[in-house]
């Protein structure tokens, strides 16, 4: 859940990348622009972003195409077109690809970034797509690291703010599973700060999502709106 901030000094701002790590927050310039506005709306979509790709990451089936479309990007702002044209989700059979994280993936890749983006001089794009591809790097480390029921060694990893709610958005905080899942977990679970222990209640709560979508396949009616961990 990277949020983006942007920080003034004189003509100049930066826009600072953020996220929780082991004991207090981390922070890292991911680029500098001399124009205010234009450093607010990018810190706004690259927040967006990345806080719905990481709570992807942990709830959503469909992650693979979420990323494959942010891989695409990083390539389109890495190249020498001057333009950076919409980046198409592949089509994803899965019930999570109705969910609001995926569709809203979808719309930021297929306009509002590419309509973002494409106004930042070279140097800026290659900034972004470093700062984009390092995003991605430590979500693929957490989700190969958690399932193992270690937390990170480093005590600046990103995998510290795996399964929490958003830091900027609040995605997560509310609603029936999947997306809810953070918020149940805070709720629910005792984790203690620990990114493996709030992978296990994870894991628990994902298994009665696909315990109920099983249950409504074949005719039945199954609910996790008002508390999952009472579904049966």
């Amino acid at each position: 859940m990277t949020s983006y901030s942007v920080l003034n000094a004189g003509s100049k701002t930066s826009i600072l990348a953020t996220w929780t790590s082991e004991f207090c927050d981390s922070s890292a310039k991911a680029t500098s622009s001399g124009d205010a506005d234009q450093s607010a709306t990018l810190a706004y979509v690259l927040t967006r972003l990345s806080e719905q790709a990481w709570s992807a990451a942990a709830w959503l089936g469909t992650t693979p195409a979420i990323e494959a479309g942010i891989a695409q990007l990083v390539e389109r702002l890495r190249s020498v077109e001057s333009s950076i044209g919409p980046v198409e989700l592949a089509d994803v059979d899965h019930r999570h690809a109705k969910e609001w994280a995926h569709k809203d993936v979808g719309e930021l890749l297929r306009s509002r970034l590419p309509e973002v983006l494409g106004a930042l001089d070279g140097a800026q794009r290659h900034s972004v797509a470093d700062e984009l591809l390092l995003d991605t790097s430590e979500r693929a480390a957490a989700l190969q690291l958690l399932v193992t029921g270690w937390d990170p060694e480093s005590a600046t990893s990103r995998a510290w703010q795996m399964c929490e709610v958003t830091r900027s958005m609040g995605f997560g905080e509310t609603g029936p599973l999947p997306e809810g899942g953070a918020g149940w977990i805070n709720r629910v679970w005792d984790t203690q700060g620990s990114p493996a222990s709030r992978w296990g209640a994870r894991d628990r709560l994902m298994r009665l999502e696909q315990l109920v979508e099983a249950c409504r396949a074949f005719g039945g009616r199954a609910f996790v709106e008002e508390n999952p961990t009472y579904a049966h």
